[in-house]
């Protein structure tokens, strides 16, 4: 059983979700263990990215010093949760879950609309086990089917 605030890898086994997310409805499928390095991974490439725009103001030997500390950084499972609960870190492991069916979705053209951004937390919330039930099945904006 997972524990609160900790991320539930079998929160959604053997289960998909279908979502709205920027007026197209994907089906989502559980988390795998590859989903997360490819987040940790993709968490390293921002913090890289970003002391690259900052470096300017640092000797070379500083700069390349924090670069290789920043590219083989390690996330603990708080980190991890703590990213995922951002915009930007849960539409990352959304469409992480997106592309296993859909294949052609690129993280640049996952984009909810203002009024899905609730939903998009919702999904969140529902699949790391945090606590909050998905939106209501009348809401259409996500519903649960089982895998084949």
């Amino acid at each position: 059983m997972a524990t609160p605030n900790r991320i539930a890898l079998d929160r959604m086994a053997g289960q998909t979700q279908d979502a709205a997310i920027g007026g197209k409805t994907y089906t989502l499928s559980p988390w795998c263990p590859k989903d997360f390095a490819e987040f940790a991974k993709h968490l390293r490439e921002q913090r890289y990215a970003l002391h690259c725009r900052h470096s300017a103001t640092m000797t070379e030997a500083v700069a390349e010093r924090i670069a290789l500390k920043l590219l083989s950084a390690h996330f603990t499972d708080d980190d991890l949760r703590d990213h995922l609960h951002t915009p930007e870190g849960g539409l990352f492991m959304i469409w992480r879950s997106v592309l296993k069916l859909h294949p052609d979705v690129t993280l640049d053209s996952l984009s909810p609309t203002p009024e899905e951004v609730e939903t998009v937390s919702r999904i969140i919330n529902a699949m790391t086990g945090g606590g909050e039930n998905p939106p209501p099945a009348a809401d259409q904006s996500m519903k649960s089917t089982s895998s084949p």
